[in-house]
């Protein structure tokens, strides 16, 4: 049942347009599924619980939940003194407490999933990648048969995601995660790689475009050399250069479009609202610097610090979201929420960080989701937290190795694995 759980958790993690999605928004498919886990899986977290495995991210996230809940109750006080605690979308009245339940909610299965992930030893860290692998292809096949489909630009960009942005983030990740398995010698890790490389293209991300370049030339560097090879081998840096002219080509005057152009159009719409968005939360921190507006209040509260800047080019009203996590977090949760956040994400990436050399390709990996979240309005994008499982099982509990004694693999004797009992 745990491997089956697993499966489907890694595989559905990217998928969210599926026939009836709006009935059960904003849960998506790999949401339930760990809520599927987390019913039939109530002895095995009873057990894991009990473990030291990894007892220092429980206590982060303890902390971090405990402290979301309070925020949860001081925004409805805050936004009820201020008559905000409620809001009219399209004609229907919504009330605080609702979106923050469902975000303390979201939260819970997040958390839930990386436990799970992290430390579920009903298979090996060389399979755990080799699912990722198969919901990898899966999303990027159903991307290319969107574009074949579908005469929606945005839909296209989109693919089997609710954003362009989260498509090129998950595909950045998987670029770098089938890298790891290049490097432990997993056959399936080139073609992963050519895989997440073509689905960072088909989600027409400029951010990801970006960073697919600058953290893959940072990662290669940064890796020793191997002893027998000595210098560094010319062919990836000529890989590099054919990435960026291949980049360069295909969507090099959309790229310097969103990034330099003026006015408000398609191309530089997404750069404006960011900027908009992270004004109008600095003026939410700013005048509520220890506790925020409350978890979820961003949206509440715009309507009173709402940035001028927004009114200049587009009906705020109608884009009522924080377009960057660490200003959402700030914002809604003040400086107790981040540095709680801060805490728990510096725990989650610590094994990685403290040896950065020999897991440079994770910690590029772990960089791409938090590069990411400068352009996310929300931290609880379940497939980020499912890859952050992964990055951390591959650098607390050895890189393909994991929880039991080492063996060779069968088709790379050079490759460790951990077989499951």
């Amino acid at each position: 049942m745990k491997f089956l759980l697993l499966l489907a958790i890694i595989v559905l993690a990217p998928h969210t347009k599926v026939p009836g999605y709006d009935f059960i928004y904003p849960f998506r498919p790999s949401d339930l599924i760990i809520v599927v886990a987390a019913v039939a899986g109530i002895p095995w977290l009873a057990s894991t619980l009990r473990s030291r495995r990894g007892v220092g991210i429980v206590l982060a996230m303890s902390l971090f939940f405990i402290v979301a809940i309070a925020s949860a109750f001081w925004g409805y006080i805050f936004l009820s003194s201020e008559n905000l605690e409620a809001m009219v979308i399209d004609g229907e009245r919504v009330d605080y407490l609702t979106f923050a339940i469902k975000k303390l909610f979201l939260l819970a299965i997040c958390f839930y999933g990386f436990r799970y992930v992290a430390n579920n030893e009903s298979v090996s860290n060389a399979t755990l990648l080799k699912f990722w692998y198969h919901g990898l292809t899966i999303a990027v096949a159903l991307h290319l048969l969107l574009y074949i489909l579908s005469p929606d630009y945005f839909a296209q960009r989109a693919g089997v995601f609710v954003e362009g942005n989260h498509g090129g983030s998950y595909y950045l990740l998987s670029f770098f995660l089938m890298w790891i398995g290049v490097q432990e010698g997993l056959k399936f890790g080139r073609y992963g790689m050519g895989i997440a490389f073509l689905g960072v293209m088909l989600s027409q991300s400029t951010t990801s475009l970006l960073l697919l370049l600058f953290l893959s030339i940072v990662a290669y560097f940064l890796l020793p050399p191997k002893p027998e090879v000595g210098k560094r081998r010319l062919g990836p840096v000529l890989l590099g250069a054919g990435i960026a002219i291949v980049i360069a080509a295909v969507y090099g005057d959309t790229v310097l479009g969103k990034l330099t152009g003026e006015g408000v159009d398609s191309n530089t719409f997404s750069r404006y609202d960011r900027i908009a968005s992270i004004l109008s939360g600095a003026n939410m921190f700013l005048a509520h610097p220890l506790f925020g507006v409350g978890i979820q209040g961003y949206a509440f509260a715009l309507p009173k610090y709402v940035d001028p800047f927004i009114e200049t080019f587009f009906n705020w009203n109608s884009r009522r979201i924080a377009n960057n996590i660490y200003v959402e977090i700030m914002a809604e949760q003040g400086l107790i929420g981040f540095v709680s956040f801060c805490l728990l994400v510096y725990r989650i990436g610590m094994p990685a960080f403290r040896q950065l050399r020999h897991h440079s390709v994770a910690c590029a990996a772990l960089a791409s989701i938090f590069f990411s979240w400068l352009a996310f309005p929300t931290y609880t994008i379940s497939f980020h937290w499912i890859g952050m499982a992964v990055i951390y099982r591959l650098t607390a509990y050895g890189r393909v190795g994991g929880y039991m004694p080492h063996v060779q693999l069968k088709d790379n004797p050079d490759s460790r694995e951990v077989m499951p009992n």
